[in-house]
């Protein structure tokens, strides 16, 4: 889904629901790594030969301190919820860095979004149940 720039959270939630948050979270968090590997991929690898950013711009001088930082850029940008994976997918493989820095940094820090995600996903179906008991039952 990260690949058609597609919510994910409404999947990993389902995912915490149905298969509960050890297995819900090793699934969502394999699956996510699947897909920012495809996104990084499709964009390093298919982009076309006449990208070229001016030299003085601020996106230049972004991508050269991302590429600069390595790893601790992408544990930023995993770690602020406010920039969609979707794009920093797609934004690092137009940078230099290299590819197992980049995957071993994603990994490593969604860990903690998809366990968030996949809990509440859980916990969230055992709260209705609970609700939905007390007014059948009341």
């Amino acid at each position: 889904m990260s690949i058609l720039c597609l919510p994910i959270v409404p999947l990993v939630l389902a995912g915490g629901a149905l298969f509960g948050p050890v297995t819900g979270t090793l699934l969502s968090l394999f699956c996510s790594a699947l897909g920012a590997t495809l996104g990084f991929c499709i964009s390093r690898y298919f982009k076309p030969d006449e990208y070229k950013i001016a030299e003085n711009s601020r996106v230049m001088k972004l991508i050269l301190q991302v590429e600069r930082q390595g790893w601790k850029s992408v544990a930023m940008l995993r770690l602020t919820p406010a920039i969609p994976y979707n794009l920093v997918n797609y934004g690092l493989g137009l940078t230099c860095i290299k590819f197992s820095h980049y995957l071993i940094a994603t990994i490593i820090f969604i860990i903690p979004n998809k366990i968030i995600v996949t809990c509440c996903g859980y916990y969230g179906v055992n709260v209705f149940d609970q609700i939905k008991r007390v007014f059948v039952s009341g």
